[in-house]
């Protein structure tokens, strides 16, 4: 059998192979399982979910609207999550490529009918997800520990570990971004920063209440899709441009 580790000595190692092949020998024992992890890997089950966490923690107030103390944390977090997945994308291109599990015959991982052809093509190191739903999760945590655990929990185990499970990333794929979705949100929560966000969320509400909100509604969105639809047609026109 060919030693995926020293095939792949840049991208690999012990502990990022073991523990994926411990979750392999999990997976095709269950079918209902195998489906519910597979089938659940879709943006309503992960984004959706904790976007609506974050309206919930925004509006649960006596105060209406963006008014009550401390949501300004949540817009801040939604601005450096965002940064955060850019950051992501750029070091996952300038970083040495990192072919993913289920890229690696040699580490006997899947098969999963995974039919995203992204997966293949883009570095695994760092996690997008993680990244931008770590930093989200901590936001919510700031202004409301309740939902932030909901959140949390909801982020390591319906969003995270299936993605392991998956062979769709390696642990320390995961681990890089939530490292960096934690540094956003201890940059979101600074003071000087969350008292910037306090003044431009008081102008935009000021100036407009309801396109405020429309835009803010339409980046939630946005970011519970990952951007996919703002990739493909930027994609679109790269594609044009070089065509």
């Amino acid at each position: 059998m060919i030693d995926p580790i020293a095939s792949h000595p840049w991208a690999l190692n012990s502990f990022d192979v073991n523990t994926e092949l411990l979750l392999n020998h999990l997976a095709h024992r269950s079918a209902i399982l195998d489906w519910v992890v597979y089938h659940s890997d879709t943006p309503i089950a992960h984004g959706a979910v904790i976007m609506c966490l974050l309206w919930w923690a925004m509006l649960d107030g006596s105060q209406p609207r963006l008014q009550r103390k401390g949501n300004e944390m949540l817009v801040t977090s939604l601005f450096f999550a965002t940064f955060g997945i850019f950051l992501v994308r750029i070091l996952a291109a300038i970083l040495p490529f990192r072919p993913r599990p289920l890229a690696i015959t040699s580490v006997g991982f899947g098969p999963w009918p995974s039919t995203e052809a992204e997966l293949f093509n883009w570095s695994a190191f760092p996690s997008d997800h993680a990244c931008l739903f770590t930093a989200i999760a901590f936001g919510i945590y700031v202004v409301s520990p309740r939902l932030g655990r909901i959140a949390t929990a909801w982020t390591i185990f319906v969003i995270l570990l299936p993605r392991l499970y998956l062979g769709y990333h390696w642990p320390t794929d995961l681990l890089a971004g939530a490292i960096l979705g934690l540094g956003c949100g201890f940059l979101a929560k600074a003071p000087a920063v969350r008292r910037i966000s306090r003044k431009l969320i008081d102008r935009g509400i000021h100036f407009s209440a309801g396109f405020f909100y429309a835009c803010l509604f339409l980046w939630t969105w946005e970011m519970a899709n990952m951007f996919s639809d703002v990739r493909l047609f930027v994609n679109a026109v790269l594609h044009r441009h070089h065509s």
